[in-house]
């Protein structure tokens, strides 16, 4: 399993949710700074989500390291949260236990900011990840904790579609005037 798989199942989360979740192609330098997921909402805001993985480093306690998240993917979610929407970080393990979080950009820079101030050198555990972002393992899938941030967004989102019929009701006709040829 590797870093593709998380953000699948992320993006069936997120679409389960009613977001319409993107996954742009790292075509070039530029490009792999983006965000790993843009969750168009088209009834409300719009999400980011990068997509870590942490991978089993230590046999007491897998671990994460900071500088995975590149000054550019940084750069993105700062501004996306700050200034255009929410941003969030999907982390997650990739061997059993399988375990996901999907945590506030903002929250998770807060928890960065106070464990630098202890070491400069220093990698997250498990253990330091707020369980109040950890989402449950269902069959099929994930399941957002019931007071996860993301929601209130995503229930903005589920608004039902209009049905067929009340499109085709509501259909407008446009005509174009012919312009007259001049005689």
């Amino acid at each position: 399993m590797n870093e593709t798989q998380l953000r699948t199942e992320i993006q069936h989360l997120v679409n389960s949710l009613g977001f319409w979740p993107f996954h742009p192609p790292d075509i070039g330098p530029t490009e792999s700074a983006r965000p790993d997921i843009f969750c168009l909402n088209p009834r409300g805001v719009t999400v980011v989500i990068e997509v870590k993985r942490i991978e089993p480093k230590a046999k007491i306690e897998p671990w994460f390291d900071p500088a995975n998240i590149s000054d550019g993917q940084r750069q993105w979610l700062d501004n996306w949260y700050f200034k255009m929407g929410m941003g969030f970080l999907g982390i997650g393990t990739i061997e059993a236990p399988r375990r996901l979080w999907i945590i506030p950009w903002q929250s998770w820079v807060e928890m960065e900011t106070r464990l630098c101030e202890k070491d400069l050198n220093f990698r997250i555990n498990l253990s330091d990840l707020s369980p109040e972002f950890e989402l449950a393992r269902i069959t099929g899938g994930w399941q957002l904790p019931n007071f996860h941030p993301l929601l209130p967004l995503a229930l903005v989102s589920t608004c039902p579609p209009r049905s067929t019929k009340e499109w085709n009701e509501k259909k407008f006709s446009f005509r174009f005037a012919k312009k007259k040829e001049e005689v």
